[in-house]
């Protein structure tokens, strides 16, 4: 008896704890659930922070409807026209912002004294998508060098608008596309906007690629001014580029003005023809012809990174405002 009630040895003590331990993890110790329980508790609780991000719905559908905003990736080798960077458009429907640079210089015999004038603007296109987008242009300041005039700077006007991809032919790599465009009188008289209660332009562009590394893009429009104080102007585009190496593309582009009415807008010196930089009456020059040739070329860094320089002059004698005309464009695409 004194035998069986002894106390266990320490080899005895270790292997009665192990069998208990044994015993209790293989043992279900969870109530099994049925339709009278509440539901196990959440990992998280309601009030972690993670929990509560992820209850939010409402982030989630604007960061996701934000990010379905891409470019139509369906026409890979094209590049969009540079000269008349605020009328001439990429027949594709994009996402992207464009930062540009635009030196004007004037012609030597012109009241400017052949002084330069420089403009930086930001673009900024949102391709709904793949056939509607919605654009802002035209929005940045301008520095002008009169000469004797002295020198002035200000505020442009703020033009946006909408195109719709009417024929998307990725077969035959094809585009055409309409759309309009609202110049609003939002910038300042000093550097010659704001003359007008704004204008309406009507456009259309389309674009063809052809021998596979070969693209055209055309472009026509109409501005219609929405008072008596600026004019009106009818312009068209052609742009031939070819892709070299997969990367850079020379391009070649013509451009056509034309003014078709007078505006009674006009400040005292006569500024001569001229095309959107300018929203200024041009008295005198109803009916004429401007045309310039620019030539340059743009280099695709990658998907979303593309850069290009142009240098733009006139072919005609048109009394006019522009001599010489530098762009240079920066391009962030989405």
């Amino acid at each position: 008896m004194g035998s069986i009630l002894k106390a266990p040895n320490g080899m005895e003590a270790k292997f009665t704890m192990f069998v208990i331990l044994l015993t209790m993890l293989l043992s279900d110790q969870s109530t099994p659930y049925s339709v009278d329980q509440p539901p196990p508790a959440p990992v998280l609780s309601p009030d972690d922070p993670i929990a509560t991000s992820r209850r939010d719905e409402g982030f989630h559908l604007i960061l996701g409807t934000l990010l379905s905003f891409n470019s139509d990736t369906a026409f890979p080798r094209f590049i969009g026209p540079s000269s008349n960077p605020l009328l001439a458009k990429d027949p594709r429907s994009l996402s992207e912002a464009r930062l540009l640079g635009v030196l004007n210089w004037a012609p030597t015999d012109h009241p400017w004294d052949g002084n330069l004038a420089e403009s930086y603007l930001l673009q900024v296109r949102v391709a709904i998508d793949k056939r509607w987008s919605v654009f802002m242009d035209k929005s940045g300041y301008s520095f002008i060098n009169q000469g004797a005039n002295g020198s002035v700077d200000g505020w442009n006007n703020l033009a946006f608008g909408g195109k719709y991809v009417l024929i998307r032919d990725v077969e035959n790599q094809f585009l055409l596309s309409a759309g309009l465009q609202y110049e609003a009188p939002t910038g300042e008289s000093s550097v010659y906007q704001r003359p007008s209660d704004g204008s309406l332009t009507a456009f259309v562009s389309a674009g063809q690629e052809f021998w596979c590394f070969w693209h055209a893009i055309g472009n026509v429009g109409a501005r219609i001014p929405m008072s008596d104080k600026t004019s009106g102007l009818f312009y068209g585009q052609v742009h031939l580029d070819r892709e070299c190496m997969g990367w850079l593309y020379p391009l070649v582009e013509c451009n056509y003005y034309r003014i078709t009415s007078d505006g009674n807008g006009t400040p005292a010196i006569n500024l001569g023809q001229g095309d959107a930089l300018l929203d200024w009456s041009m008295p005198g020059t109803v009916g004429s012809d401007l045309v310039t040739v620019a030539v340059g070329m743009k280099a695709k860094c990658n998907r979303n990174l593309e850069v290009g320089i142009t240098y733009e002059r006139p072919l005609t004698d048109t009394s006019r405002v522009l001599e010489h005309r530098i762009v240079a464009e920066l391009i962030l695409r989405y």
